[in-house]
């Protein structure tokens, strides 16, 4: 079941960026490599995720990201304290969803049309 930021993002990933098709997927319905991510673009090999400062205070910097990455998943980690500052942390998000998948998004788009 959601918490309440994963419902939150539920809520703003689709209409935010309704193309690259996210998914909840926290609920322990996909798996990468024995880890389940909290959302998936899986057209495009994408992941967010939620780090809670409770659940995730010992987490190593860098390691689900390098773990997905074997698998060719670009991720991108949202911490609980970035949604203080939430126009800067969309900033990074349309960074993230945008400009450096751009070129795959784009060329993907553009076969489909044809």
């Amino acid at each position: 079941k959601p918490n309440k930021p994963e419902l939150f993002w539920s809520g703003v990933l689709p209409k935010r960026y309704p193309k690259l098709e996210w998914e909840y997927t926290g609920d322990f319905s996909f798996w990468i490599n024995g880890k389940n991510p909290d959302f998936v673009s899986k057209k495009y090999k994408l992941v967010i995720e939620y780090n809670g400062g409770y659940f995730h205070q010992d987490d190593i910097p860098g390691q689900r990201e390098a773990i997905f990455a074997e698998w060719g998943w670009k991720t991108f980690i949202i911490r609980e304290i970035e949604m203080t500052n939430m126009e800067k942390l969309y900033k990074r998000l349309d960074e993230f969803c945008v400009k450096i998948n751009y070129t795959k998004f784009h060329d993907k788009l553009v076969n489909s049309e044809k």
